[in-house]
């Protein structure tokens, strides 16, 4: 007897097979819910408001690119600036970035040469914030892409989370604005760790002040930038006419080879022919009335300073004195 032929003779059937049932509707449901995890654990912020409560002047200084944990870090300097401003009344800094020295994974060099590991620089200097933080000596920090920067693209770990940990202060993102109010006065401080394509070698301040006209709508009064190694203070007209204003720029320096003649940022030197200039740039900032000065060093921002600090003294009636 003839055997039936087979249907669909030689095809093969997968019964069982799993199938996707992961719908748009599943993606979307999902994607909020990881949106709404990943805002409720961030730390940063893209402005602030910050009330400073005093009829004294405030010396504000924007400070970055230290680069702990580096060879060629000026450790001695940086404390030694740090502890003028925090045995000073009224005084505060902003943290610029680069505060730590984690290399790329690629750059070997830096990763055999630092002395200290990355998780060694992370934790000892969390230790110092936290003490700056209970001072009242931090106003802001800013996040950037750069050394804190460098885990999290390599691995997803937030290294700000543990160096910020607990801080009272807040967190900007590049390019945010700090409102620094007082009883009499408000600053718009713009703070910017990189900025672009408008940084110029010729000119320090340029791409701040690109930054100011396209970014800010020349709504700052203060507007400083970090990560190149050069320092600048500088305060200049913005607008005219009726809208006309002083604003101050500020480069914030570094504290990586910048002090020590022996002791050159050879990572820069070798690729620039110079190394970097010293930080320590500041503003200072009056309460009572809108006005602001600027100076480049931070000993000479320091005697000027305590010097308008005393006549604002007089002024409201603090100090007695016998000049006329």
């Amino acid at each position: 007897m003839k055997e039936r032929p087979i249907p669909n003779e030689g095809q093969i059937d997968f019964t069982d097979k799993k199938k996707s049932i992961y719908t748009f509707a599943d993606g979307v449901r999902i994607l909020k819910l990881r949106q709404e995890h990943f805002e409720k654990g961030k730390i940063e912020q893209q402005d602030a408001e910050v009330e400073i409560h005093t009829r004294l002047p405030f010396l504000l200084v924007p400070t970055g690119d230290w680069h702990y944990g580096n060879v060629y870090c000026d450790i001695d300097r940086l404390q030694k600036d740090l502890k003028e401003i925090e045995d000073r009344p009224n005084t505060g800094i902003v943290l610029m970035g680069n505060l730590l020295d984690i290399p790329q994974p690629q750059h070997f060099d830096s990763v055999v040469q630092n002395p200290l590991s990355p998780q060694e620089q992370i934790h000892t200097l969390h230790q110092l914030i936290k003490h700056l933080d209970r001072k009242h000596k931090i106003i802001a920090a800013i996040d950037n892409p750069c050394h804190e920067g460098h885990v999290w693209r390599k691995e997803g770990i937030d290294v700000l989370s543990t160096l910020f940990h607990g801080a009272r202060f807040p967190i900007i993102h590049n390019g945010g604005v700090v409102s620094v109010k007082f009883p009499g006065a408000e600053y718009k401080v713009a703070l910017f760790h990189q900025f672009g394509p408008f940084n110029s070698n010729f000119n320090k301040s340029h791409g701040l002040q690109q930054m100011q006209r396209l970014l800010l709508g020349g709504q700052a009064d203060v507007v400083v930038g970090a990560h190149h190694h050069v320092g600048e203070a500088l305060k200049t007209w913005y607008g005219e006419g009726k809208v006309r204003k002083p604003v101050v720029y500020i480069r914030s320096g570094s504290y990586k080879g910048a002090y020590e003649p022996d002791r050159r940022d050879l990572w820069i030197q070798l690729r620039a022919g110079k190394t970097g200039e010293p930080g320590g740039e500041s503003v200072i900032l009056f309460p009572r009335q809108k006005a602001m000065s600027t100076e480049l060093e931070l000993d000479m921002g320091l005697k000027v300073f305590d010097a308008l600090t005393l006549q604002e003294k007089v002024k409201i009636g603090e100090v007695f004195t016998d000049i006329e």
